[in-house]
């Protein structure tokens, strides 16, 4: 059965401009109060306020409404959900339906004061709709609890109002945020790089060589708090004339992309990591392959140490930067800069050896693929040695021949193959270390 109306209206235009118009959508809004100055571990609860009448010319009562409030997982959890004074008899008004539903990120409420319509909610404002329990889990960084549109729920939840006739949507600056802040984290945290190598080994018929410098973040620990979240790092580096950056690698922290820059004197990286980091020990974010100039280190043998550095400015300041787009310098860049000896040699070595093991067999074919098609940081140190077949080139053909000569009865290594000596052939290949040759 059809209820009946309690009202009737027989001028049409006049019932619209008192029933459908007296609302709009700057009458409503949604906010979430509560929060403070809580630390890891704290309990506190947050109030879910509406707004119905923010212009004060809304006199249509409130059917139903839906909203929903995010918050960030890693920083808060979940503990308890509660409607609000205004729903809840005998204060609040009785209505039909009321649905809570939790996720992780956040909660919805969906309200139908009475589906006949002969019942609402009078326009006011502050009226207590929902309180939401939360446990801080870190306070590193301020912790935002906010009313959230079509961010939760499948399909995404809109924040809406309904006078049963009309639906109202709150904007955006009638939505107001809960923000908890920690008392114990400090203004500012102090970062620090290591930078670690092994010697530049230098063919010295060449003037070729390079190492790799692992460069690696730490925060420094503070008493109360965890390690803030990272996005990206901005890094400068530094190398004497006689050297050059090669290029950039990948650490061991996953990253979406870098931005290399070269500055006077120096080269600049900016990193973007795919998802915020913490760096409570140190950990290695890149790698820097650095090379020498062959028309300065040809014919030398005698061996040198160089200062890889790290200055605090090439084009931009060398900083961490945080999930809410500030930043914070790095500490003692000074410290940080790495001694690198360069070691000028004549190696002999094996032809077929990639792995410089000293034995020729089906690993140095693992080794040399494994380079040439999975790991870019894994060099041969001698690639000449990787040069199996002596074409002047490392690709597919020497872990052919590799394969050919131990199972297929191939034949000898071009030389030196049964002995330690020295490359007959002139090529662009060089030779940084063969440890099984004296």
């Amino acid at each position: 059965m059809i209820p009946t109306r309690r009202w009737t209206c027989f001028a049409f235009s006049a019932c619209a401009a008192a029933l459908l118009t007296a609302a709009s959508n700057a009458d409503f809004g949604i906010r979430a109060a509560g929060g403070g100055s809580l630390c890891a571990g704290d309990e506190t609860a947050v109030d879910v306020l509406v707004d119905m009448n923010r212009t004060g010319a809304n006199t249509t009562p409130i059917r139903g409404f839906a909203l929903a409030i995010c918050h960030v997982a890693y920083q808060l959890r979940l503990i308890s959900t509660a409607p609000g004074d205004g729903i809840t008899p005998p204060a609040g008004i009785q209505v039909d339906f009321a649905k809570i539903t939790e996720q992780p990120r956040g909660v919805m409420l969906t309200v139908v004061v009475d589906y006949t319509e002969d019942r609402g909610i009078p326009p006011a404002d502050n009226f207590h709709a929902l309180r939401i329990g939360y446990k801080v889990l870190d306070a590193a960084d301020p912790a935002r609890i906010w009313p959230c549109d079509r961010e939760l729920g499948s399909p995404p939840l809109i924040l809406m109002f309904s006078t049963g006739q009309e639906s109202f949507y709150p904007p955006a600056e009638n939505l107001a945020a809960a923000v908890i802040t920690s008392p114990c984290a400090p203004v500012e945290r102090t970062f620090r790089i290591e930078a670690a190598a092994e010697p530049l080994k230098v063919d010295a018929d060449l003037g070729t060589g390079s190492t790799i410098v692992d460069v690696a973040l730490r925060e420094d620990p503070v008493a109360c708090c965890p390690p803030r979240l990272i996005q990206g790092l901005a890094l400068s580096i530094a190398v004497p004339d006689d050297l050059r950056v090669v290029r950039f690698l990948p650490g061991d922290v996953y990253t979406l992309g870098f931005l290399a820059r070269e500055g006077p004197g120096c080269s600049e990286l900016q990193l973007i990591f795919s998802a915020g980091r913490r760096f409570p020990d140190f950990t290695t974010v890149l790698r820097v392959e650095i090379g020498t100039r062959p028309e300065v280190w040809r014919d030398v043998l005698a061996p040198a140490v160089r200062q890889v550095a790290f200055p605090d400015i090439c084009v931009n300041a060398a900083a961490v930067r945080y999930l809410d787009g500030s930043q914070a310098l790095i500490a003692d860049l000074e410290g940080a800069a790495l001694a690198l000896p360069v070691l000028p040699r004549r190696p002999f070595f094996l032809r077929g050896d990639a792995n410089a093991d000293g034995v020729r067999d089906i690993a140095d074919a693992i080794k040399l693929l494994s380079w040439l098609y999975s790991d870019r940081t894994a060099i041969p140190m001698c690639l000449d040695a990787a040069d199996a077949n002596d074409d002047g080139r490392i690709d597919i053909a020497d872990a052919i021949a590799i394969l050919s000569r131990i199972f297929g009865g191939g034949g000898l290594f071009p030389e030196p193959s049964l002995q330690c000596g020295r490359d007959p052939t002139s090529d662009a290949l060089d030779c940084r270390d063969y440890p099984p040759c004296p």
